[in-house]
This record gives C-alpha cells, structure tokens and sequence, in this order.
C-alpha cells in the first residue's frame, strides 16, 4: 500500500506559548476575540481568558499566554499536515486576527505527531511495541500506548477511533475506513533544551533546519521503542503447556514493566533473604532469556511496513 504524501509529515499540532510583555497589545478592544468574565488566581492576581476559534488566550495585565491546536485552528481537525509553511500562514492569520504579532513569543509547550496509514489494524502494530529507554512508565490503556516521564510523553493510537471516541468533529473524506496510526510526541517541559534550540520562539518552528531537527527527535524517540517477535506476544508456542504458558505470561510482565524493573524487583526480594542466591541467578537468567528471544526479527513484516513508512516521512521532511 503507498503511503501518500497526506500521511508523511510530521505536524505541528498543539503549542503554548507565551510573552512576558504585553504593555503593547491592547486585547480588550479586539472585537475578533470573544472573552470571558475577569478572574483571580490564588494570589489575587487578576486575569481574563480571551478565545480564538480554538485557541485560549489568557491575558494578565503585564503577560499572556496562547494554547490550542494549530490544525484545528487552520482546517478544523487534526488530521490533516500542518508542516513548517503551514504552521507559518496559521500564525499570519493568528497576527491579522489579534491585530498584533506573536511571532516572537516564547514556546513553553509542543506537541508533534505523525498520522500513518497502515495495511492492518492498529491494534496488530502497537501489540509488538514494548519498552522504551530514557522513559518512566508505560501505560497501555483504551488500546493506546503512552510513555512518559518528566519532559517528554509519546502516545500511539488508532487516530480513528479516538476521533469517533471524543466526537472531536468530522472525519476527513481521505481518512474514512482507514487504519491510521496516530504517533504523538509531547515537548511539556523546556522544549527549547529538548530541541537544542535556545531561546525557542514562535518563528524559529518554520525555519526548515529547526523543523528537520525537530523530525530528528521525533524519529530517535520512535526508534528507542523496543519492538517484539511478533508470534511470541500473539501466540506462545504449545502455549496449553505449562512451560508455554509460563514463558508467555513472562514475556507480557517483561514487555509492561522491563527487565532492568523486574530484576530490581528480585535483587530487592534476594537481599531480604526470602530466596537463596541459586534461585535468585537462575530467574533472571531466565528473564533475561525470554526478553531475548521477544525481540522484533528483521522478517517480521508489520514493523518492518511500519519501519519503512517511518523512514519516509523522514526522508520527506528533508525536503519541504
């Protein structure tokens, strides 16, 4: 199956951004901006939320901030691309509207995903993804995966289903009947450190060596996710028998928690002496053993579909 082009760029999705000085920007007469009430934080400091189809404004007297889906904003859904160029005729459009510019306004918060359409159900791919280096916790949850820790979460699901799950609004005629795999990398902390971009603001995301970097932290944190052999997660062999059984069951408790996380589990109980050290050796020999025989093989043909459409929007993103 061809992956269109529709489907090979990594999107802008939601943003925060914010500016400490607003002494210029007169948000209170803009007759393009619905508002609400004024209110106060615990403080007493007094704020009012301004919104902009979509998008939330939260203004205070000396600085404001700016949240929502750029996508959204521009199409009425995300799951149509919004690419470097996009993003910059969105915030164009933002500044006539405000009738002031937030080109320079600083990035607090980022969000960039992927739709990928797929020969199979989503479901077939995100069974063989397991555990993922430099992340805390992985949460497999409504058929999703997320993993997370401080400053970075990666979620992946059926971007179909999720749509129809949140009534989020209509579903493009192109995505109708599709297997689309929404992968969706979340900056929630810093992410001018995250991208090696000081200072980030709002015009440094559609400059093109910028977005390539940003497509390279994309791809680097896909590829940290470890895959397995997809017939041991699926179906054990003579899984009726008891050692079968045992092996499969394993291999899920490895696949949920981690080695690195169970064998700590077990040194733990060890040092307490509620096992001798023989046994102790041989049940992470055998974890060990079962977490190399889970992992993906090169023949395994649904991460390799999928691998090979990874390198595509890569390889595209070069290029816009």
């Amino acid at each position: 199956m061809t992956l269109f082009v529709r489907f090979i760029s990594i999107l802008i999705d939601s943003v925060t951004i914010y500016c400490n000085d607003i002494s210029g920007f007169d948000l209170l007469n803009n007759s393009g901006l619905s508002s609400e009430n004024d209110l106060f934080t615990k403080y007493g400091k007094k704020y009012r939320t301004y919104h902009l189809n979509n998008l939330s404004i939260k203004a205070y007297e000396d600085k404001a901030s700016l949240t929502g889906s750029m996508p959204i904003y521009s199409y009425g859904n995300n799951f149509q691309d919004l690419n470097r160029n996009d993003f910059k005729k969105a915030i164009q459009s933002i500044n006539d509207n405000l009738g002031f510019p937030i080109d320079s306004w600083r990035i607090s918060k980022l969000d960039v995903a992927a739709n990928i359409e797929l020969d199979n159900l989503v479901s077939d791919y995100l069974n063989l993804f397991g555990r993922k280096s430099r992340y805390d916790n992985c949460n497999y949850g409504n058929g999703n995966i997320t993993y997370s820790n401080k400053s970075k979460s990666f979620t992946f699901y059926d971007k179909v289903i999720e749509n129809n799950n949140k009534r989020t609004g209509n579903i493009p005629s192109d995505y109708l009947n599709k297997n689309i795999l929404r992968a969706e990398l979340k900056l929630k902390i810093n992410p001018s450190r995250l991208l090696g971009i000081p200072a980030l603001q709002v015009k440094d995301l559609w400059r093109k060596e910028n977005y390539n970097n940003i497509t390279k932290v994309w791809y680097n944190d896909f590829n940290s996710i470890e895959k397995y052999k997809q017939g041991l997660l699926i179906e054990s062999s003579d899984i009726m028998s008891s050692k079968g059984f045992n092996n499969f069951a394993k291999s899920q408790l490895i696949k949920q928690n981690g080695v690195k996380s169970i064998i700590e589990k077990l040194t733990y109980i060890y040092k307490s002496g509620e096992i001798e050290y023989w046994k102790y050796r041989r049940r992470c020999d055998e974890i060990r053993a079962i977490d190399n025989q889970s992992i993906i093989k090169p023949e395994d043909d649904l991460i390799a579909e999928l691998n090979s459409k990874i390198e595509k929007i890569v390889n595209y993103q070069c290029n816009i």
